[in-house]
């Protein structure tokens, strides 16, 4: 699914355990969908990794809130013409 970010607001605590956040309505790919640890919905993005780190359930990656976001209503075939265009590797000729 493709969604956009609609609030990109970090706490300075997420800030610094973040390399990388999502930015208002930028869109993203949704990567993974999984339980929170606080039982609410998380997002992995694709083009946003993050560095595991520690959790009561070992070394995860953190995952965005999903409030963070909302999904585009886009036909699942364009949707992967997207992707693939998106993710096509580009040569670059020296």
């Amino acid at each position: 699914s493709i969604v956009v970010c609609v609030d990109d607001s970090f706490s300075g605590d997420a800030l610094k355990q973040l390399k990388q956040i999502p930015t208002k309505n930028k869109h993203y790919m949704i990567r993974e969908i999984v339980d929170r640890i606080d039982g609410s919905c998380g997002i992995l993005l694709e083009e946003i990794i993050n560095p595991p780190r520690e959790t009561i359930s070992g070394f995860l990656e953190p995952k965005f809130k999903s409030n963070r976001f909302r999904e585009l209503d886009i036909p699942a075939e364009l949707e992967d013409e997207i992707f693939d265009l998106a993710y096509e590797p580009v040569l670059i000729e020296r």
